[in-house]
């Protein structure tokens, strides 16, 4: 349960100061981390917990906010939250049940930072943690596929200060403060990433220590690329995938029906399917249409055709090529990551989901483990619950029932690599360690 009060409540005719300076890093008595960031909506936040609880917290009134917590679901219940300044150093915390606890709100020093790349202005956010001595290591973010901005939106950066490192969140091109044109091409946002890195050496010089990227989902093809490019100390990838955007689908498309009930016998037909719709993805979703035709009658009265969605294929087979185009503009469709990651020689950990049903994880793991065998300082977790995003959902069969949060150890052992200090077990993930 939660609910914050720091200092006197928000006059009656004020603005109530949580909105504005709500968001942040706090530190329970039991020394537990919690992020809270704003969302969309400019009158609600996200709160998460190191452990990987999380919820939202909706303003209803000065002092008021009401809690929905995500796990496990619950009822919205009210909370007395109301910050006197932004400078308040104490949250005074009143559980439900009446207990009383102080949290810290920890410092940080945040510095916005603006950096060229390839002839677009970017705009980043350096977030640094005040209470560690000597250098911290620091994180560049680098994003998924979204077209929302990341800066103020991006809880990993605000639990990795409460773990001692810095990290650096910018706004993709065509996105938020960054100017530019959208894109998906890996090569042109790999390049941003790098002048990135470069922009955070260059502007926090002896604060940062070793400086690494960390992407997630698609930002996992792009980590890699901009880590060779910049000569990064390290690479975090999540909920990644070690192959191309055409096998992603492919996976995709068959681990979902298999969700579905669908038996291992279809897999060839879809196979067929699906190399129907990559040579149609692979011209930017404009050519090579025949084959549709000819798989849409060989299977198109068969029940599991008309389940088909994927990253693209379901758009495809139902003739939505506009959208497919609009919403991958110039995917690098046969991008050899593999070959990019036999370049890097720098550290890596790849955190994946046993579950994920959008990077379904199994073929990634094992060409990591190759890579492993190769000599490449590669770790790999494996968290064999979680879905994409390193989620954990409480369903009832193929269907929502109501309750998320992030797996037990995921945000510990992303930091505790970063920090060189991975020991003991971290939830229920399984470990594939270069160097056990």
């Amino acid at each position: 349960m939660l609910a914050l009060a720091a200092g006197a409540r928000a006059e009656a005719g004020q603005a109530d100061p949580a909105l504005s300076c709500l968001a942040g890093t706090y530190r329970a008595p039991d020394g537990e981390a919690i992020a809270i960031r704003s969302l969309s909506a400019a009158d609600t936040f996200r709160y998460v917990y190191m452990d990987g609880r999380l919820g939202t917290l909706k303003h209803e009134s000065a002092g008021t906010f009401s809690a929905h917590p995500a796990w496990p679901a619950s009822r919205p219940e009210p909370v007395r939250l109301s910050l006197a300044s932004c400078d308040a150093k104490f949250a005074s915390v009143e559980l439900s049940a009446g207990e009383a606890q102080h949290w810290v709100r920890e410092p940080l020093r945040m510095t916005t930072i603006k950096f060229k790349s390839g002839g677009a202005e970017l705009t980043g956010q350096l977030i640094e943690p005040l209470n560690r001595s000597g250098p911290a290591p620091t994180l560049v973010f680098v994003h998924g596929s979204e077209m929302t901005p990341t800066i103020g939106a991006n809880t990993p950066s605000l639990l990795a200060a409460s773990a001692g490192i810095a990290s650096f969140v910018y706004d993709k091109r065509g996105t938020g403060q960054s100017k530019g044109v959208y894109t998906q091409n890996f090569e042109t946002l790999g390049q941003d990433a790098a002048a990135a890195v470069e922009a955070v050496r260059n502007a926090a010089g002896s604060r940062i220590g070793r400086i690494g990227l960390l992407g997630m989902s698609q930002g996992g093809w792009i980590a890699p690329l901009a880590a060779a490019k910049a000569k990064a100390d390290f690479v975090v990838v999540a909920f990644g995938v070690l192959g191309d955007p055409l096998e992603q689908d492919a996976w995709q498309v068959a681990y979902e029906l298999r969700q579905q009930g669908f038996g291992p016998e279809l897999a060839p037909k879809i196979e067929e399917v699906t190399d129907a719709t990559a040579k149609v993805a692979e011209t930017d979703f404009k050519r090579n249409r025949e084959q549709l035709d000819l798989v849409r009658r060989k299977y198109g009265a068969e029940p599991w055709f008309s389940k088909i969605s994927g990253q693209y294929s379901g758009q495809v087979l139902r003739g939505e090529f506009d959208q497919a185009s609009s919403e991958s503009p110039e995917v690098l469709w046969h991008y050899d990551a593999l070959s990019v990651m036999q370049g890097i020689g720098a550290p890596q950990l790849w955190v994946l989901g046993g579950s994920d049903s959008v990077a379904p994880s199994a073929t990634t793991v094992a060409r990591l483990v190759d890579l492993q065998h190769a000599g490449k300082p590669i770790d790999v977790a494996v968290f064999p619950n979680a879905d994409h995003g390193i989620y954990e959902y409480k369903t009832r069969a193929l269907g929502f029932a109501g309750g998320v949060r992030n797996s037990v150890g995921y945000y510990r052992l992303m930091f505790d690599w970063m920090n060189g200090r991975v020991q003991g077990s971290y939830g229920d993930a399984a470990m594939f360690r270069s160097h056990p």
